[in-house]
């Protein structure tokens, strides 16, 4: 009877250890399940951060590209307004230098070359004043400022 009474405790003492070890290994389970549950919801969000950030960067390359094209646009519409302005300036100053030409010539005609020097001397300051005036737009239409002249004699 001792006998059975010893391998009675411990058979009992090796279900104990058992039990122990078992719920041991059961907190360890639950515990790694746990962990893996959160990982799965870490991994899922930034799945979801990396589709949302593909998506931002196709929108910004689609408005980029859009931008770009819309910009070219502008330049050669305004290349083209610029080279407009600047042929009406230049014949402009054609027709101005044509009239004092043949003002010229019918001043000397009349009266002489005494009484055209007045007149020439005001045609002059009234076509000096225009091819002024067409400078000054195709310099504001071009952009150039007293800034920009500096700079070029700087250069």
């Amino acid at each position: 009877m001792d006998v059975t009474r010893n391998q009675l405790k411990h058979v009992s003492a090796a279900t104990i250890h058992l039990k122990n070890k078992e719920s041991k290994i059961g907190a360890k389970v639950r515990n790694l399940s746990y962990k893996l549950l959160r990982a799965k919801s870490k991994l899922e969000a930034v799945s979801a951060a990396k589709e949302k950030t593909k998506s931002i960067v196709s929108n910004l390359t689609q408005t980029l590209d859009k931008l770009k094209s819309k910009t070219k646009a502008a330049k050669k519409e305004k290349d083209l307004i610029i080279n407009g302005e600047v042929a009406e300036t230049k014949e402009e100053i054609k027709k101005a230098l044509l009239e004092i030409k043949v003002s010229e010539e019918r001043f000397q005609v009349r009266e002489g070359k005494d009484n055209t020097k007045g007149f020439l001397q005001q045609t002059r300051e009234k076509v000096k004043g225009a091819t002024q005036g067409a400078t000054e737009t195709v310099k504001k239409t071009l952009g150039l400022g007293q800034h920009d002249e500096d700079n070029r004699k700087n250069y």
